[in-house]
């Protein structure tokens, strides 16, 4: 069986990085990872963290797992990646490699919640 990573995961990727977050003294090489957005499932994952894992606080996307301990390196990982750049990055340049309509669909959504602008 193919090694699953956290890009590939789909519904429960706010408890995979929350228990990683937990577990591990960084989360950031997995991030980057994920930042590929290489398939349907790493697309999948990052629209379910966004959407269904997160809230918008103070202008901020927040994962909502109650679990975080939020004055951990981990969770400021996420909450930077989320915010700052990087994933609405990954996002904006699988949106320039995508063609299929649920890609794009998901690519959609995930943008509308990641750009606060």
């Amino acid at each position: 069986m193919a090694e699953r990573t956290v890009r590939d995961l789909g519904p429960g990727i706010g408890v995979v990085l929350c228990v990683l977050g937990a577990a591990q003294e960084t989360v950031a090489d997995r991030l980057v990872e994920w930042e590929r957005l290489d398939s349907l499932g790493a697309v999948r994952a990052l629209r379910d963290l966004v959407l269904d894992g997160c809230r918008v606080r103070e202008g901020r996307v927040l994962p909502t797992n109650s679990y975080w301990e939020r004055d951990r390196i981990t969770y400021r990982e996420v909450v930077d990646w989320l915010n700052d750049g990087p994933a609405l990055a990954a996002v904006t340049a699988a949106f320039d490699r995508a063609d299929e309509p649920e890609l794009l669909e998901l690519l959609a959504e995930t943008y509308s919640a990641l750009d606060l602008r």
